[in-house]
């Protein structure tokens, strides 16, 4: 009886020393697993930025971020179109003003280079009509004294004749006008012998050169001359075009260029041309 009792017992401890062990084994394992989730933020959590990516659960069938590149891209095309429409609209606004500055300044050059010419022109008329009269003047004054002449002749008693005398030739207007144009000649032919106008033409250069800038694309071989009259001082008082360039840019550079000249020496007081070419 004994034995049987304790072959139960050894049984029965047996196996509640075995359910024990997989009790304590089973809730081992179990206290592994944490039921708690924990937050954590990245190194730029706090900072204010601009989400460019998005959980694929979200967006299975669609790539958001090349959406996001495609929107950007057509933003900025967006904003560049409307700066260049801006830039072009300044500028077709500047042109204009331009286009109408470059043609008031045309009208008042035609309107003051007219009235030159009209003066010019009086001048000419003016100086025509004096010679017409100083001819007339002196035919006048003439007649009395061949009449006279003739008359002593007459009265005086025959002489015996006298050699012959080579008569001066008579000094009138129109001879002296001819030596003044040999004169002009001659000094168009000797400028470049004469220490003046050597230096003359020197120093037109210098100034041209410091002072006129010509336009980008104007032709080789484009001429423009003008004619100038300065003042004891060297300043330019008056100019006139004796030949245009039809080119209005090319005209009008030279224009603000001879606002800017500033001579000295001979040329001062003086009427002279300068031929201005490309």
């Amino acid at each position: 009886m004994e034995d049987k009792i304790l072959k139960k017992y050894i049984i029965r401890s047996f196996w509640i020393h075995i359910t024990i062990i997989l009790i304590a084994l089973f809730t081992g394992l179990y206290n592994k697993k944490i039921d708690k989730h924990f937050l954590v933020y990245g190194a730029h959590s706090k900072i204010p930025t601009q989400a460019l990516f998005k959980s694929n659960k979200e967006n299975k069938q669609t790539n958001w971020y090349a959406k996001r590149i495609a929107q950007e891209k057509e933003l900025k095309e967006k904003r560049n179109a409307k700066i260049k429409a801006e830039k072009a609209r300044k500028a077709k606004i500047e042109a204009q003003k331009k286009a109408k500055i470059l043609s008031s300044q045309a009208k008042t050059r035609d309107l003051e280079l007219a009235k030159q010419k009209k003066l010019e022109q009086e001048s000419k008329i003016k100086e025509s009509q004096e010679k017409k009269k100083k001819k007339v003047k002196q035919k006048k004054e003439e007649k009395p004294k061949k009449i006279d002449q003739k008359k002593e002749k007459a009265q005086e008693p025959e002489q015996a004749p006298e050699p012959e005398k080579e008569l001066e030739p008579e000094i009138t207007p129109e001879n002296n006008i001819q030596e003044n144009q040999e004169l002009v000649f001659n000094l168009e032919e000797t400028g470049e012998q004469d220490p003046n106008l050597k230096a003359a033409g020197e120093q037109i250069k210098g100034i041209v050169k410091t002072t006129w800038h010509p336009p980008v694309g104007v032709p080789k071989g484009t001429e423009c001359k003008l004619k100038l009259a300065t003042d004891s001082n060297g300043n330019v008082t008056e100019f006139n075009f004796t030949e245009k360039s039809n080119i209005l840019i090319y005209d009008l550079s030279i224009i603000n260029a001879i606002k800017q000249f500033k001579f000295y020496g001979f040329l001062c007081g003086k009427i002279f041309t300068i031929d201005f070419r490309q």
